[in-house]
């Protein structure tokens, strides 16, 4: 497996945490996405291509990509909270694109009920963790 490289913050600063309101989800993705371009450029194509997959994404065999992957889902536990980070963690094999393709699915629904049974499924999966 591929080492991850640290990231130097120092010059690009640390991104915000996304606050989970669904108003200003349009605004942070953008720049998340253009701030994750500063840390690696191939980002934003592997996150829009996540963002059009339909079924889980598997962690990538190829060692670049793994450790993109890797690195992704770091900085999305990083920049998340809440259900967001929720979404996250639910992704076991720690895959930084499924994780994109789930946080980008609970926070653009292509229905509204599809919203909220995506939001109700991350949100009841912790809350019957935690009992």
């Amino acid at each position: 497996m591929a080492t991850n490289p640290v990231i130097d913050t120092r010059q690009i600063g640390k991104f915000r945490v996304f606050d989970n309101v669904q108003e200003h989800w349009s605004d942070w993705e953008i720049q998340f996405v253009c701030w994750i371009s500063l840390v690696q450029p191939a980002y934003p194509k592997y996150v829009e291509a996540a963002e059009k997959e339909t079924v889980p994404i598997d962690m990538p065999e190829n060692e670049t990509q793994q450790s993109l992957a890797i690195q992704l889902y770091a900085i999305l536990a990083q920049s998340t909270q809440g259900c967001g980070l929720r979404a996250v963690r639910a992704v076991k094999t720690r895959c930084g694109f499924e994780a994109w393709r789930q946080l980008v699915e609970l926070s653009e629904p292509k229905v509204a009920t599809r919203r909220l049974a995506s939001l109700a499924n991350v949100c009841l999966l912790y809350t019957s963790d935690a009992a």
